[in-house]
């Protein structure tokens, strides 16, 4: 029992993700998950609307979802012909597209953690009541 509560307390701690905070060094937007660094790049062929700004970080960079740190909640992400949206997209500015490409996976929020640690919380104790009530049957 007490190997089975450190493998889920290791894995809890080793399991992390992206904790680096995003740069304000650059315009960017988060789609599906991604960070994409916007250029200046104007796009002529845009594809279809895949998404578009949900959230503005506040003051510590906290966001979730869609978000962009330059443009405005309802701006418009579009795929570009004949380029994968996992390497770069398209950004409504104003009358024109531009290009934002893919830079790192977006960090995780501070509730992400929170939830993990009371949900592996539980994990624990439901093992332990588990352990327990079947040592009490024998």
């Amino acid at each position: 029992m007490r190997k089975a509560a450190f493998c889920c307390i290791l894995a809890f701690i080793l399991q992390g993700g992206a904790v680096s905070a995003v740069s304000w060094a650059y315009p960017f937007v988060v789609w599906n998950g991604g960070v994409y660094q916007v250029t200046e790049e104007t796009v002529e062929e845009v594809g279809k609307v895949i998404g578009e700004v949900e959230t503005k970080p506040d003051e510590e960079g906290n966001y979730r979802g869609n978000a962009s740190n330059a443009y405005e909640i309802g701006t418009k992400y579009y795929s570009i012909s004949d380029s994968d949206p996992k390497e770069e997209i398209a950004v409504e500015d104003g009358n024109q597209y531009v290009k934002a490409v893919y830079e790192n996976k977006a960090p995780k929020s501070a509730s992400f953690y929170i939830y993990t640690f009371f949900l592996s919380i539980a994990v624990i104790v439901s093992a332990v009541l588990i352990y327990l009530r079947f040592q009490k049957n024998y």
